[in-house]
């Protein structure tokens, strides 16, 4: 379901407006993804942002083709709550 935390420039940014970006699984609705957090860790998420990463072109030799696509997700946390710990340890 959610693969990793994201660590780019802008999700650093957003860490200071306790906004966390996350690489997660294609078939994962915004209900689902609220529901995940809200069960397993007590985290009331204020928004929810998605969007699909473009795919990038990828040769090897003579055969050509495309990566995977990726999902990735921006939440944003109440002021007063942050994420637990073991996010940031994978």
């Amino acid at each position: 379901m959610i693969h990793h935390l994201i660590f780019t420039e802008k999700s650093i940014a957003l860490l200071e407006q306790n906004k966390y970006a996350f690489d997660i699984s294609n078939n994962i609705t915004k209900q689902q993804i609220r529901l995940f957090f809200k069960r397993y860790y007590s985290l009331h998420l204020t928004k929810i942002n998605t969007y699909i990463l473009a795919r990038k072109k990828r040769r090897v030799l003579t055969s050509k083709g495309y990566r995977k696509t990726k999902k990735r997700v921006i939440i944003s946390l109440q002021s007063d709550q942050s994420l637990p710990s073991e996010f940031y340890s994978r």
